[in-house]
């Protein structure tokens, strides 16, 4: 029998056949049938398979059932979710709560515990690993994800195929899979290697050697399995007018200040007749000021006379928790004269020290310096959230934070590893300036001198990349002299790839703002062996920061 000649009727109540009702019963729902010929259906909260003639399979009843696979039909009751034989009974003991479809004899499973692993139709696991997401098997490859959000491949066995790991990934078609890694979209071979250096925003899988892909500029291109393209579909961007949109890119910025200065992110939504009374601005400058935000999708008009925020617009709200509305002002008013000196640094034959310090400047203007901290804790909050669980931090260690600020990173420390003791040592004009927090010690020091102190971690988070080598080594030597035996020093930073881009904009603006800048792993590393130290770990976070673990050389 060809069960896919039985169709589901269009109010999702019965099976057709040639539509003529397969039976007289009429359900809440049915799905497909599937062989061995049985179809899932709901009536009256319960839920069951049925035959061909609208009779129950067998007598049990479940909460909810779905499609036979490989023999076995994912079901739930009010113990949790497991897989049931054509009888009705049982595969295996164990319960779930979630479960998948068996594929090539194998189906991902959800613990109780909210992890992910692969089980065999006796419900005997596969693998050691337990996983933050498990897919499903196809020519005996499956994608697992680990906590930190990035993704590889496992075998039959549960064991991982290649050392690779992406941000996001496909199982294999025809030899080949999509994966995402921190520049786009590539296609890599069956031991995780990219096909080709070009990355895109969007690939399709081979298809008989071409594939279809679509660049960051926005062009369609047809590939081969080598990356040679083979024919161009579209166009991208004119590069005219987007080089224009780059030269006036001071616009934007500009516009968003401008907005957050005179309050219209914390009146939104309102209608146009109450915005400019709030503000005091004429109707006719508001609707410019409205309509030039609206082209940065920060705002929206609805109707005739109404304008609301965008999720992105939210992030202006001064009461957001990740908001950059003080970062908008930073960004205008202080930090954009630094740039004004770019073409000195450029041309500078050693390192290039401004003639301002940022901070110690900022820390001589009270207003000024709360939305410096501002800003810099809705970037830590959104970036170290997910970053804090790889720390490699027990129970019970001593921690420095170093220059810590408000105590972004410290209370979120604090919160994952309860029992660790942290110091968050920083200028004692900063210090004095934040509220306490319990379990956090924090020290007035400037640490390029030395810190006295003995500790088993020492954290920088976005310190090192402030300053130039001959800064970061002080700091940093004074962290190796801080650092007891066994102890480690942890960084979290932006690596650049000089074979990609990305984060080469930000390396420019610390050169003109404070002198520093990104670096590459191999300068990371030249600059921890003079200081003393030796990398033993690094970890690429979900986001743009990484952790680099280092440890005092013997």
């Amino acid at each position: 029998m060809d069960w896919s000649q039985i169709k589901v009727s269009t109010d999702f109540t019965h099976h057709l056949k040639d539509d003529i009702p397969l039976y007289d019963e009429r359900f809440d729902e049915v799905l497909k049938f599937h062989t061995p010929g049985l179809a899932p259906v709901k009536k009256d909260q319960k839920a069951w398979h049925i035959n061909r003639d609208g009779k129950p399979g067998y007598v049990e009843r479940y909460l909810r059932t779905f499609g036979f696979y490989e023999g076995l039909a994912s079901v739930f009751d009010s113990s949790g979710a497991f897989h049931i034989h054509p009888n009705g009974k049982p595969a295996y003991k164990d319960r779930y709560s979630w479960t998948g479809n068996f594929q090539e004899t194998l189906c991902s499973v959800r613990t109780n515990e909210g992890y992910y692993q692969h089980i065999d139709s006796n419900g005997l696991k596969i693998g050691t690993e337990v996983w933050s997401y498990a897919g499903d098997y196809k020519d005996d490859i499956a994608v697992v994800q680990r906590e930190d959000g990035l993704s590889s491949h496992v075998d039959f066995r549960g064991e991982i195929i290649h050392d690779r790991w992406f941000y996001d990934l496909d199982i294999f078609h025809k030899g080949y899979a999509r994966a995402k890694d921190t520049s786009g979209w590539v296609h890599i071979d069956r031991l995780g290697r990219p096909l080709y250096h070009q990355r895109y925003s969007m690939i399709e899988l081979f298809y008989n050697g071409q594939a279809r892909v679509e660049t960051i500029e926005g062009s369609l291109l047809v590939i081969d399995e080598a990356g040679c393209v083979l024919k161009i579909l579209r166009s991208g961007r004119d590069p005219f007018h987007e080089l224009s949109g780059d030269l006036v890119g001071f616009w934007k910025t500009h516009t968003i200040s401008t907005a957050v200065e005179i309050g219209i992110f914390e009146i939104l939504p309102d209608v146009m007749g109450n915005i400019t009374q709030k503000l005091n601005i004429t109707p006719e400058k508001c609707n410019r000021l409205l309509n030039a935000l609206w082209d940065l999708n920060i705002c929206i008009p609805i109707g005739t006379n109404r304008w609301e925020l965008t999720r992105k617009g939210e992030l202006l709200r001064q009461n957001n928790q990740y908001s950059l509305a003080d970062a908008s002002i930073q960004y205008a008013k202080e930090l954009e004269p630094c740039w004004f000196d770019l073409k000195k640094a450029i041309m500078a034959d050693n390192c290039w020290v401004p003639e301002t310090d940022i901070f110690l400047d900022v820390c001589r203007k009270t207003k000024i310096l709360q939305q410096h901290h501002n800003m810099l804790s809705s970037y830590a909050l959104y970036d170290y959230s997910s970053v804090v669980p790889l720390l490699p931090i027990k129970n019970g260690q001593s921690v420095v934070d170093v220059g810590g600020g408000a105590g972004i990173l410290s209370s979120l420390i604090k919160q994952f590893f309860p029992e660790s003791k942290i110091t968050l040592i920083d200028l004692p004009e900063i210090i004095e300036r934040v509220s306490e927090t319990t379990g956090i010690n924090f020290v007035p020091l400037n640490f390029f001198e030395p810190w006295n102190m003995s500790v088993d971690i020492v954290i920088m988070a976005r310190i090192l990349h402030d300053w130039n080598d001959a800064k970061a080594e002080i700091i940093l030597k004074h962290a190796c002299a801080s650092i007891v035996p066994g102890g480690k020093l942890i960084i979290l930073e932006m690596i650049l790839d000089d074979h990609k881009p990305g984060g080469h904009l930000c390396d420019l603006h610390l050169l003109a703002v404070t002198g520093g800048g990104e670096r590459t792993i191999q300068e990371y590393e030249k600059l921890l062996n003079r200081c003393g130290f030796s990398i033993c770990n690094i970890v690429s976070g979900s986001g743009i920061i990484s952790v680099i673990e280092a440890h005092p050389s013997e």
